[in-house]
């Protein structure tokens, strides 16, 4: 463990090459146990934890993830949770599977689920598909897929259907 320590330190101090042109695509393939992290990705504050993270090429993945996007200026919070995913490092696009999560807008909370959700962080949207649902305390909607835009618009296709409670 030395060793490598003392190698990874000749690397970023020494080699000055190195450690002037380092970026996050240029890590050694990695496993990191127990992660977490903040980001700034498009204003909003991103809070990631995960039970573990592998950097392959450019490509983060990792297992058991929580994460918590905070809106700047603004009341609204989500909370995801995912089995597992893939951060790409270049674009910032995200790719979620078998996701859960609750989105807080003020004074009230939307609970959901995807298969799979896959975030652009070029248009900000959030592709979800493999069957989606989103409920709160009187609705209940379900469909294939879905997207949810910077405003959090949630547009559903394939087969949308809804229940409410009209008590």
């Amino acid at each position: 463990m030395v060793a490598a320590s003392a190698l990874l330190v000749y690397f970023m101090i020494i080699d000055s090459d190195f450690s002037k042109n380092f970026t996050a695509a240029d890590l050694p393939d990695i496993l990191v146990e127990r992660v977490n992290f903040t980001r700034m990705i498009n204003d909003r504050e991103w809070r990631v934890k995960a039970v573990d993270a592998e950097s392959m090429s450019g490509t983060i993945n990792a297992r058991s993830l929580d994460i918590n996007i905070l809106e700047r200026d603004s009341a609204r919070e989500t909370q995801v949770y995912a089995l597992r995913g893939e951060y790409f490092t270049e674009s910032e696009n995200m790719l979620l599977h078998d996701v859960d999560g609750t989105a807080w807008l003020g004074d009230r909370s939307i609970d959901f689920s995807a298969k799979r959700a896959e975030y652009d962080a070029s248009s900000d949207v959030w592709f979800l598909s493999g069957g989606v649902s989103a409920s709160d305390d009187r609705i209940i909607i379900t469909a294939g897929a879905g997207r949810i835009d910077p405003d959090g618009v949630l547009d559903l296709e394939e087969g949308a259907r809804v229940l409410w409670d009209i008590e």
